[in-house]
């Protein structure tokens, strides 16, 4: 296999775990909220599972209250809503939104309105992406003295163009994460930063290591290393894909799973395609040898 193959891949699995983890409290069901009539806007469409479709047609700012989340359960001090949007032809920027009530009165908003990542504003047309609605409310002690008794997610769109959004959910973060974040300090808040910096460096692992076995094999040296590392890489991405699917079937988030699945079949995926043809290249080189000596 290419070198470029390999490196591509391992840039690729590098960029995408960049979701945070954390304690799955709600998996929204667009399908319930329909049939319940609790979908404020927007309608639930199919595509290979269900996604709420909303869309501005008229022009003009338009903020589409799509759903409310009830008696939330949130204990401690941060949480967020979370999933993947995508979007078709938004004129400005957009954002999503989420407003918190609190008990006994109070609300304020979280607005996706950042130029990168999760938190990252909606404009033009971009592919499905994670983004991240998060909440803060334990005081810089740590100590939470109201919970929130509502959640309400909105899309805001200045002009005309659709949003697609998929896979939500309500996450949870303990209270020492909640406190380490609002001192300033690093925490397991940034448990996806973490996540995402472990993972990503495997990433770039798994790249380097493909274009190293492509130059080692493509010269003849280091066969013992190079077919260690490929079966190495076999094993650790069963052990990584076997976790992320037992996540899935215990129903965990999103954002829990799919690194797992994803690091998985990547380690798997890759030195599966290119075995039988580094194998070759090391029998045709030894073969050349061969032949070189007895012509010698």
């Amino acid at each position: 296999m290419k070198t470029s193959v390999w490196v591509t891949a391992g840039c690729v699995l590098a960029l995408s775990v960049s979701v945070m983890a954390a304690e799955a409290l709600t998996t929204v069901s667009l399908e319930t909220l329909k049939a319940q009539g609790k979908l404020i806007s927007g309608k639930v469409i199919d595509e290979n599972g269900a996604v709420l479709k909303l869309e501005n047609a008229s022009g003009t700012p338009a903020t589409m209250s799509c759903f409310a989340i009830d008696d939330p359960g949130i204990s401690t001090g941060a949480y967020a809503i979370r999933g993947q949007v995508r979007c078709d032809n938004v004129q400005g920027q957009g954002y999503l939104e989420m407003w918190t009530h609190m008990d006994g009165g109070g609300k304020f908003f979280t607005r996706t309105l950042g130029q990168v990542g999760p938190m990252k504003s909606i404009e033009g047309t971009s592919p499905w992406r994670a983004f991240e609605l998060p909440g803060y409310i334990a005081d810089k002690t740590g100590k939470v003295t109201s919970l929130p008794s509502k959640l309400q997610f909105n899309i805001y769109l200045p002009g005309e163009g659709t949003v697609y959004v998929k896979d939500i959910e309500l996450v949870a973060y303990s209270d020492d994460e909640a406190k380490a974040m609002l001192a300033g300090g690093v925490s397991k808040w940034s448990s996806g930063a973490i996540m995402g910096l472990v993972f990503g460096l495997m990433g770039g692992v798994v790249g380097g290591l493909g274009g190293l076995i492509s130059v080692l094999s493509s010269r003849g040296k280091s066969r013992g290393f190079v077919f260690a590392a490929m079966y190495t890489s076999l094993v650790v991405g069963a052990v990584l894909l076997v976790v992320g699917l037992s996540l899935v079937m215990t129903s965990k988030g999103f954002g829990v799973w799919y690194p797992f699945v994803l690091m998985g079949a990547l380690c798997m995926l890759l030195p599966a395609v290119s075995l039988k043809s580094v194998k070759r290249r090391y029998e045709d080189l030894e073969l050349r040898k061969m032949q070189a000596m007895d012509a010698g």
